[in-house]
């Protein structure tokens, strides 16, 4: 089951040239023979969105979420509602589901918008909530982050944002429906923040035209069973029966079904579906607000189907399904040649073979200005979902892992400069991308080995803050003066990182580096356990905090860290390392040359190098000789011990 953020405030229903009685508009739904008839002469339109499978593998997954959105998509889709052409049904799942994506989409949808023409948005997934102006869907490329702040610079739809845009589809004077499933669990930085005063704040706001469908109330649950239509939520399941018919009143059908008799059979099942086992009373109560409305008219035949497959919409929806109808056509080999490179992520390079290439040859030959802006908008998402992805690992300290090198991070900011060339129409994006493009070219130039790189990298990271405030960015600032030996900056920097962002175990973890690097090792001890306790896989912080404890002679304690660093991570060679030179330092050769073997087992591409040095590393375990020793010091380095490559070298120093 799934715990429920409810923060659907933005997405209005409008009924246009209808007068209202007095009082009404925005309120809960009214029982009333005078609701108001669907318009049939509109344009369907739906942005419909589902992630049951995050890429980050901490964050909570989802089971049925991408279920409930294909299966919404089928249903407009199945002729319910009228005629829905499948190519204004914008449907995406998983790993389609980047926030890129849902503006790309979202884009296509407004630019299309004519009067009368109605829009469904149906988001499901996780949702999170620091406060009311921080209200996020989580998009399929949102980390799990540890700290509120660090939602400003990751992946994630900001939905202050998403109402910006629905309030152009209503200046359109389109009908705009909104149905939500938004999942949150204990598990998000958000845990701590009430929801029920959330949801009080957003659902008892009296927005005149309002109309929302929510699948529960604060401080309930949603569930999701294979018993609902074969993997689904129950809410879901329960909402599609409804509108393909059942819910119009069977003591006195009339071939209608209204929001009111919606609400009604939703409520009644959901929770007859739902009954706590104990008390007997409902555990989950979908909420629905907005004006008196006809939502569509009963199809007899469908119904009557529906019900010969007991009520499972799920196997009623496979066979009646219509195929997606083609889009108006480009050039076609030119855009097989665009969205091929899109694929295979050859956005700016090589040349005359990229993305960028063929958007600029397909907007020459391309003459509709709605197909112009919808090519745009590929190439803009696609670029900008490619760089975001080092910001997104940034997050999650993650970037080591993935073995990011400095080419990664220019060619990411590069991605940035781009979409920015194709962006200059909105500001705000536009000012995102340079503050993203300024901090990856910072953070590419601390992977240098050149001071002057070093210095060019707090330029762009002071240029990038002038647009973002990110922890991110004054996190890479102290790593440079790290790296520039300013230890006084560095932490100054680094501390005000922590302060945006104090639950990021990065961030505090790089406290305790350079408190270690001013041989402060009380202090770096603090904040490898505040580290340490944010994440406790942080296998890094985990680590340091052992080398903390080596330097302060302190071997047995420096072991206790390193195994369990190891534990979490026994393929990484630094582990082993650092525990060779702790059992150095602590006399214990023997310990020391069996960890060398291991060393050997573990690397097998460097076997030969390890084995070449053995029987000198034997001798100066045994004899401690000049020449054993010279064979295994490093070459001399500016840089400070943490940031020294030598094997030998890391954290300890010879």
């Amino acid at each position: 089951m799934k715990k429920v953020l409810l923060l659907h405030f933005l997405f209005l229903h409008v009924v246009l040239g209808l007068s209202q009685v007095a009082g009404t508009k925005g309120a809960a739904v009214q029982n009333t023979n005078q609701a108001t008839e669907p318009e049939d002469t509109g344009t369907i339109y739906a942005l419909i969105v589902g992630v049951s499978k995050y890429e980050d593998p901490a964050m909570p997954q989802l089971q049925y979420a991408d279920s409930d959105a294909v299966y919404f998509a089928m249903f407009l889709r199945s002729g319910a509602m009228g005629t829905v052409d499948s190519i204004n049904i914008k449907l995406l799942t998983n790993q389609n589901a980047t926030d890129n994506n849902i503006k790309k989409e979202r884009a296509w949808i407004l630019r299309r918008l004519k009067p009368g023409d109605r829009v469904y948005i149906y988001l499901s997934g996780h949702g999170d909530a620091i406060n009311p102006e921080a209200i996020y869907f989580l998009s399929h490329n949102t980390p799990k982050v540890s700290d509120k702040e660090e939602y400003t610079a990751v992946s994630g739809i900001n939905l202050l944002e998403m109402q910006t845009v629905v309030k152009m589809f209503i200046e359109k004077q389109a009908k705009v429906f909104f149905i939500s499933d938004f999942c949150r669990t204990n598990e998000l930085v958000g845990k701590d923040n009430s929801s029920r005063f959330l949801y009080s704040s957003v659902m008892e706001q009296q927005i005149p035209g309002l109309t929302k469908m929510v699948s529960c109330t604060a401080d309930e649950v949603s569930f999701e069973d294979k018993k609902w239509g074969n993997g689904r939520g129950v809410f879901s399941f329960h909402l599609i029966n409804g509108l393909l018919g059942l819910a119009d009143n069977p003591t006195t059908p009339d071939g209608k079904v209204t929001l009111y008799e919606l609400e009604n059979y939703v409520k009644r099942n959901v929770g007859e579906d739902t009954k706590s086992p104990t008390t007997g009373e409902p555990r989950q109560t979908p909420e629905f607000k907005g004006d008196k409305q006809v939502l569509c008219r009963v199809n007899e035949k469908v119904k009557e189907q529906l019900i010969a497959h007991k009520n499972n919409n799920s196997d009623y929806l496979a066979m009646v399904t219509k195929s997606a109808l083609a889009d108006a056509a480009v050039d076609t080999a030119l855009f097989a040649a665009f969205v091929a490179a899109i694929g295979d992520e050859r956005l700016i390079e090589p040349e005359k073979n990229n993305a960028r290439y063929y958007l600029d040859q397909l907007l020459k030959v391309t003459k509709s200005k709605l197909q112009q802006d919808d090519l745009t908008d590929m190439f803009i998402a696609a670029c900008l979902d490619k760089g975001q992805k080092p910001i997104d690992y940034y997050s999650k300290g993650l970037l080591e892992r993935v073995k990011y090198t400095q080419i990664d991070f220019l060619n990411a900011a590069d991605c940035f400069r781009a979409a920015a060339l194709y962006l200059q129409q909105n500001a705000t994006l536009l000012r995102k991308s340079e503050a993203s493009r300024l901090f990856l070219k910072a953070r590419a130039m601390k992977d240098s080995y050149k001071e002057a790189d070093w210095r060019k990298g707090l330029i762009y990271a002071d240029s990038s803050l002038m647009l973002m405030n990110w922890p991110y960015t004054y996190h890479t600032k102290a790593m440079l003066f790290t790296q520039l030996e300013e230890m006084d900056s560095a932490l100054k920097y680094e501390r005000l990182a922590f302060e945006l962002a104090p639950q990021w175990s990065f961030s505090a973890n790089m406290m305790g580096v350079i408190f270690t690097n001013m041989q402060q090792y009380d202090s770096a001890e603090i904040y490898y356990r505040k580290s340490i306790a944010s994440n406790p896989r942080y296998e890094d912080a985990i680590n340091n905090l052992g080398a903390n404890f080596n330097y302060k002679r302190q071997y047995d304690s420096a072991d206790l860290y390193y195994r369990k660093a190891i534990l979490l991570n026994p393929f990484e060679e630094k582990f082993y390392i650092n525990r060779i030179c702790n059992f150095i330092d602590w006399k214990k050769y023997n310990l020391a040359l069996d960890h060398y073997l291991k060393l050997i087992e573990l690397k097998p591409p460097q076997e030969e190098k390890y084995r070449k040095d053995l029987a000198k590393f034997k001798s100066y375990l045994g004899e401690k000789d000049a020449e054993a020793k010279a064979i295994l010091q490093p070459q001399k380095s500016n840089r400070p011990v943490y940031y020294n490559t030598n094997p030998m070298y890391y954290y300890y120093g010879w």
